[in-house]
């Protein structure tokens, strides 16, 4: 009987040490986790920083609605001779 108890107790004991391996397996992996994704943002502004030096974007030209052409001046897509 007294066999059957150390037994029990350690079992129970192997069980307690597994479960808290596993937790601390899991938070570990998160905090990875974290700092995985954390370093994939920082590699991402950094890939973006290079693309932008190799490959600018230019800035658009600017629009300036005073001197936008009136629908008159606008070709209106049929092509004439010249005649009238």
């Amino acid at each position: 009987m007294m066999q059957m108890t150390r037994e029990r107790d350690e079992a129970m004991r192997l069980a307690e040490n597994r479960e808290a391996a596993r937790v601390r397996a899991l938070f570990h992996a998160e905090i990875r986790d974290e700092e995985l994704i954390t370093r994939i943002a920082e590699l991402q502004l950094d890939v973006h920083r290079l693309n932008n030096i190799i490959n600018p974007i230019p800035h658009p030209v600017p629009f300036n609605h005073e001197e936008a052409p009136s629908e008159e001046d606008q070709d209106d897509g049929i092509i004439s001779n010249g005649e009238s």
